[in-house]
């Protein structure tokens, strides 16, 4: 995208940040949010405008008519858990989506989850309905279709699969823990540069609206991959049951035939290997 736009990207956190960063090295103004006044400094050394945009029951903060005055707005921010953060998230989307229509906001990227596809033994593009099976997936859901009823803007949605990357090295995910299931179910994952990049990509370039899976072409085995992760950073190896009682592979059909976008690290194996986590 030109330098002379601006970008607002809500929810600067492990991966805003670094998407904020690789849009300002590039000259654009941005226009970032964060729900801790202590986080605001940190932001603005970084060449980020901060604002401080808190889930809340009350009105829409204030600040958002201000925070929107951009053409792209790129939403990072999930539901959450917590049952009263997930209410004050549902409340802010849909104030939020009342001041995108009133706002200079054409583009939106939605940043939602590959969890809104359910573990139904089968495989899932762009093009395949949502078969969710968790309450993690159901709430990813509610929040797209809220974003979809924005008027005046073109809305993306990128489900991404599981993040990996700097400070999350999957070599910790199950570190030293035995009877672990599934273990031949395959893994659906990303690196944190490739997230960024595919976001950057659908910010850069004019293509159609719709639902973009952000997710690694490569699916191996979690039993082969967690172990191989434990391995490489030196902690104690997990042991898997040798079974498949449930997965799903995620393919990203439309981001590679549409976008036409090459991963870094298309091969997660190889990518543990490369000292990027």
């Amino acid at each position: 995208m030109s330098s002379k736009q601006s970008i607002s990207i809500l929810g600067c956190g492990w991966l805003g940040l670094p998407l904020a960063k690789s849009f300002i090295s590039d000259g654009v103004t941005v226009r970032g949010s964060t729900t801790s006044p202590a986080k605001l400094p940190e932001l603005r050394s970084a060449g980020i405008e901060p604002y401080l945009v808190q889930f809340s029951d009350a009105e829409v903060p204030p600040q958002l008519p201000d925070f929107l005055n951009s053409s792209l707005l790129i939403i990072l921010v999930p539901p959450g858990r917590d049952p009263l953060k997930q209410e004050n998230y549902f409340h802010l989307l849909n104030g939020l989506t009342a001041e995108i229509d009133k706002s200079s906001i054409s583009k939106i990227i939605f940043i939602s989850s590959t969890s809104v596809y359910g573990e139904t033994n089968e495989m899932f593009s762009e093009n395949d309905n949502p078969s969710t099976d968790t309450e993690t997936g159901r709430r990813m859901l509610a929040a797209e279709e809220i974003i979809s009823t924005v008027r005046n803007a073109a809305v993306y949605t990128v489900r991404l699969a599981g993040l990996i990357g700097p400070g999350r090295h999957p070599g910790r995910f199950f570190a030293g823990r035995q009877e672990v299931p599934n273990g031949l179910a395959p893994v659906n994952l990303i690196h944190q540069a490739d997230a960024v990049g595919l976001i950057r990509k659908l910010a850069a370039e004019d293509h159609a609206p719709g639902i973009f899976n952000g997710c690694a072409p490569d699916h191996p085995a979690r039993q082969d991959f967690y172990v191989r992760a434990a391995r490489v950073l030196g902690v104690q190896v997990p042991v898997f049951r040798p079974e498949m009682t449930s997965w799903k592979i995620v393919r990203g059909d439309k981001v590679r035939d549409e976008l036409g976008y090459a991963f870094r690290y298309p091969d997660l194996m190889e990518c543990l290997q490369a000292g990027v986590l």
